[in-house]
C-alpha cells in the first residue's frame, strides 16, 4: 500500500485530484484530451493506465509522468515504488513496407510506363508538383504492374497506409494492412481549418489541409486526432450519396465543440473530378451546420 500511495501522490502533483474506483483504480482528468470528465484510469497496482475518450495509454506511472514533461527528479523516485515490469510496453506501429516494383514517378519519368502513368495522372487534374510532395509513384514489375501508388505517412514520417490504383480499370487495391490509420497525417496542420474527403484523389485535388477517409467514416485515430487538435473548423466535403455519414459525422464535430460545414457536391462529382479551383469555389460557399440543424432533420433536407 505505501508503495501505491507513493505512485498516488506523485499523480496528483501532476494531475490533481484523482476520483476513487474500486480496488487500486483512480481516475484522473485526461491532460491529453481534456475531456470534461475523469477519464484517465491508472490501477496502481499493474501500472496500466488508460484514458477511456482519446484511448491515450500505457504501463507505469514514471512513463505518464514523462509524457507530462514532469520535473525528472519526480520521475527518477518514483521508479523505485514500481512493482511490476515497465520494459517493452510501449505500443509500436505495425511495420508497412511500399509493394516490390514501387518506383517513384519522379525517377520514372523517362519509361514508357511511368509517361502513361503520368499523363493520367495529369488527366484527373494531378501535376508535377504534387507527384513530388505525395511520392506518387508506380509498380515497375509484377503482377500489378502499371498500377500508380499513392503512399500515406504518418505525421513522424513512417509509411502507415498506401493505395494501388489500376489506371486501365479504375479499379484500387488496398494492402493487407488494417485502415485504422490518420491518412496523409504527414501533410495535414491540425491547428487550421480542415477538409474531410473519401479518398487520396480527393486530398490530391483539395491540396490543402484535406484529410482522406478512405470510405464514408471516420476511424478511431481519426476521431481521437480531431479531438485532440486545436482546429475548430471542419468541411465535410463528401459524395451526395453519403447522406448518413455526412450527419452522422456532423454529430460528432459538433458534440466536441467544433464548427462544422457541409460541401454541396454536384450529383455523381467528387473533389477528384472537380479540381481544385472548382472544389475550392464550393467549399468557400458551404454553409455552415448547427446542432439545431441536426436535431430538427433540416441538414438531411439540405443534402
Amino acid at each position: 500500500m505505501d508503495s501505491q500511495k507513493e505512485q498516488l501522490n506523485a499523480l496528483i502533483k501532476y494531475l490533481g485530484e484523482p476520483t476513487t474506483k474500486k480496488d487500486s483504480n483512480s481516475a484522473f482528468y485526461c491532460p491529453f484530451c481534456n475531456h470534461h470528465k475523469k477519464k484517465l484510469e491508472i490501477d496502481l497496482e499493474t501500472g496500466l493506465w488508460n484514458c477511456w475518450v482519446c484511448h491515450t495509454k500505457g504501463r507505469g506511472v514514471s512513463y505518464l509522468l514523462k509524457k507530462l514533461n514532469a520535473d525528472r527528479n519526480d520521475i527518477r523516485n518514483i521508479r523505485p515504488y514500481e512493482k511490476y515490469n515497465t520494459k517493452n510496453f510501449n505500443i509500436k506501429e505495425e511495420v508497412l513496407t511500399l509493394p516490390k516494383g514501387y518506383v517513384e514517378l519522379k525517377d520514372g519519368i523517362d519509361t514508357a510506363l511511368g509517361d502513361k502513368c503520368i499523363k493520367y495522372l495529369n488527366s484527373r487534374g494531378i501535376n508535377y508538383n504534387d507527384i513530388v510532395k505525395y511520392k506518387i509513384g508506380y509498380i515497375s514489375f509484377g503482377d500489378n504492374i502499371g498500377n500508380i501508388v499513392i503512399p500515406s505517412y504518418s505525421s513522424t514520417g513512417y509509411l502507415n497506409y498506401y493505395v494501388l490504383k489500376n489506371i486501365i480499370t479504375g479499379r484500387y487495391i488496398n494492402p493487407k494492412h488494417p485502415k485504422t490509420q490518420v491518412f496523409l497525417d504527414i501533410f495535414i496542420n491540425w491547428d487550421k481549418p480542415i477538409v474531410i474527403v473519401e479518398g487520396m484523389f480527393d486530398a490530391i485535388a483539395v491540396r490543402d489541409n484535406a484529410l482522406p477517409l478512405l470510405g464514408k467514416i471516420m476511424n478511431r485515430r481519426i476521431k481521437n486526432k480531431i479531438l485532440r487538435s486545436k482546429s475548430d473548423t471542419f468541411y465535410i466535403c463528401l459524395d451526395g450519396d453519403a447522406k448518413d455519414s455526412i450527419i452522422s459525422m456532423s454529430k460528432y464535430l459538433l458534440s466536441i465543440g467544433k464548427k462544422v460545414f457541409t460541401v454541396e457536391l454536384p450529383n455523381d462529382q467528387d473533389p477528384s473530378s472537380l479540381g481544385y479551383t472548382k472544389v475550392w469555389e464550393m467549399i468557400n460557399q458551404s454553409k455552415q451546420i448547427s446542432e439545431r440543424d441536426v436535431l430538427y432533420g433540416s441538414l438531411l433536407e439540405s443534402l
